[in-house]
């Protein structure tokens, strides 16, 4: 069973990480961010689970909590310059 669920997570990386290459907006691509460190923590936590050890799921709550707050300055940062960018275009 846990070998399936690591094939299919597998996939998964591989689909989002071609789908982060393919796009041009930032947006887009803090978003593929967002969901490869979701499935990253997921894998740890598979492999917390294989070796029966739960220090490993301690380390990917921790690695997932320090990805969202990463995702969210990225997202701060590039709005601000985004707003920043409008602005100069109005006047």
């Amino acid at each position: 069973m846990l070998n399936i669920c690591l094939v299919v997570l597998l996939l998964f990386s591989v689909v989002v990480v071609c789908a982060m290459l393919l796009q041009k907006e930032i947006f887009t691509k803090l978003l593929f961010l967002n969901t490869s460190t979701s499935l990253f923590s997921l894998f740890i936590c598979f492999l917390g689970s294989y070796k029966v050890n739960s220090t490993y799921i301690d380390i990917a709550l921790i690695y997932f909590l320090l990805s969202v707050v990463g995702n969210l300055a990225y997202l701060k940062y590039f709005l601000q310059k985004h707003q920043k960018e409008l602005v100069n275009e109005q006047q």
